[in-house]
C-alpha cells in the first residue's frame, strides 16, 4: 500500500469515523489553545524536561497528584510475585517522551504517536504505557481508548512484545475514574494492528469518504473548509424544519453541532484574512467596536469614593471564584500551608457567599 499520509494515534478515531479527514487536514496548522499549551507544559514537567518553577501552586499540586497516581499504577502493575510486569522497578527499561511508529512492511511509517512513559520488561516481553491527560473532561477508559490501543500496537511492533499494559492518568478528574488500566494481549494487539492498517489504507485511498458527524468534526482542523460538513450546514439552512417532530430532532440537533463548528471556523478564518488585508473579502470588513474597560480598580475606586462606598463599589464588580481561590491558595502556600489544605479552607470560608446555580445544557447521550 503506497503511503500518502502518515496518521497520528491521537486522531485515529477521527480517521476511522471519517477517513477523508486525513487528506482534508493535511497541511493545516494545529489549533493552539491556552488549554493545549498548559497541558504541554505539564507533560514536560512530568517528563523532567521542564522545571517546576514555571508552575503556580495549583499546577504543582496537580503534578504531585499525577506522580502519586503514577506510583500507584507502578505498584499495581510491577510485581515481584510475577503479576503484571513481574519485576522490580529498577530492573525495567524506562523511557519518557517516546516516539512510536507503525510500519506496513518496509514502507515509511503509516501511523505515529508520542507516549508519555514506557516501562519494558525485555525478558517477559511485556510493557507498561502511561498516558497523562490533564484536561478536566474525562476521556475514554483505557480498555476502549483507541489512542492508547494504537500506542500499544506500535510499541509491541517495535519491541516484539507479547502483551502491553496501559494506563490513563487524569489528575484533574476527581473520584475513581481518574485512573484506568487495561491489558492488551497478543491476540488483541494483532487484531487491532489489522484494524489500524485497514484505517490507514482507506484514509490513503483516492476516494476516502468524508463522513461528518458531531464526534468526527469536533477536533477536525478542516471543518471550516470541508465540503461534506458544509453540505450538512446547507441542508440545515435550506430545509424548513417546521413543524418540529420528535423523530426529526436527533438528526437536526446533530447537524446543528456540525454547522456551529463550521460557522465558527469560517468566521475565524475571515477575521484573520481581513486583519492582514482589509479589502480581502468583497463586501465585508472588520468594524472596530470600542467598549470601556476598567484597567485599574484601585484608581477607579479612589476617583468615586466621595459618593460610592466600598460596599457599593463591590456590588459593581464581578469576581471569578476560580481566580479568587487561586489568589487565596497562593497566599496560603506562601504562609506555609499545603495547597489542598488551603483549597478546603477557602471553600469553608466563603461557603455562605456562594450560590449553586443550575443551567440546563443540551447534551447528547454517548
Amino acid at each position: 500500500m503506497p503511503t500518502i499520509l502518515p496518521l497520528r494515534a491521537s486522531s485515529i478515531k477521527r480517521r476511522f469515523l471519517c477517513p477523508g479527514s486525513a487528506k482534508m487536514e493535511f497541511g493545516l496548522s494545529d489549533i493552539s489553545t491556552p488549554e493545549a499549551e498548559h497541558g504541554t507544559m505539564l507533560h514536560e514537567v512530568m517528563a523532567g524536561t521542564k522545571d517546576e518553577e514555571a508552575l503556580d501552586s495549583a499546577d504543582i499540586e496537580l503534578v504531585k497528584k499525577a506522580r502519586d497516581m503514577r506510583e500507584n499504577v507502578h505498584r499495581q502493575i510491577i510485581s515481584p510475585a510475577g503479576k503484571g510486569l513481574g519485576e522490580s522497578f529498577g530492573s525495567l527499561r524506562r523511557e519518557v517522551e517516546v516516539e512510536l511508529f507503525l510500519r506496513d512492511g518496509d514502507l515509511a511509517p503509516i501511523i505515529s504517536g508520542h507516549a508519555d512513559e514506557v516501562l519494558i520488561n525485555d525478558k517477559k516481553r511485556s510493557a507498561l504505557i502511561i498516558d497523562y491527560k490533564f484536561g478536566k473532561v474525562p476521556v475514554e477508559d483505557a480498555p476502549k481508548n483507541q489512542q492508547l490501543m494504537t500506542y500499544a500496537v506500535m510499541l509491541a511492533d517495535q519491541e516484539d512484545l507479547d502483551e502491553v499494559w496501559a494506563a490513563i492518568i487524569q489528575p484533574a478528574i476527581d473520584g475513581n475514574e481518574n485512573t484506568t488500566i487495561a491489558l492488551y494481549t497478543k491476540s488483541v494487539l494483532d487484531t487491532w494492528k489489522k484494524h489500524l492498517l485497514g484505517i490507514a489504507e482507506v484514509a490513503n485511498s483516492d476516494n476516502a469518504p468524508l463522513s461528518p458527524s458531531q464526534e468526527a468534526c469536533h477536533y477536525c482542523r478542516a471543518r471550516g473548509i470541508c465540503p461534506a460538513a458544509r453540505s450538512q450546514m446547507n441542508q440545515l439552512v435550506e430545509q424548513d424544519p417546521m413543524p418540529l417532530s420528535i423523530d426529526s430532532l436527533p438528526d437536526l440537533l446533530a447537524k446543528c453541532v456540525i454547522a456551529e463548528r463550521v460557522v465558527d471556523k469560517i468566521r475565524s478564518a475571515a477575521r484573520e484574512l481581513l486583519a492582514e488585508n482589509p479589502n480581502g473579502i468583497p463586501g465585508w470588513r472588520l468594524k472596530p467596536v470600542q467598549r470601556r474597560v476598567i484597567r485599574d480598580l484601585d484608581i477607579a475606586q479612589e476617583q468615586v469614593d466621595d459618593l460610592i462606598t466600598p460596599k457599593m463599589f463591590l456590588k459593581a464588580c464581578s469576581v471569578k471564584i476560580t481566580e479568587l481561590e487561586k489568589l487565596y491558595v497562593q497566599a496560603a502556600v506562601a504562609n506555609g500551608k499545603k495547597p489542598g489544605e488551603a483549597k478546603r479552607e477557602f471553600t469553608d470560608k466563603i461557603s455562605d457567599a456562594i450560590d449553586l446555580r443550575t443551567d440546563n445544557w443540551l447534551v447528547q447521550d454517548k
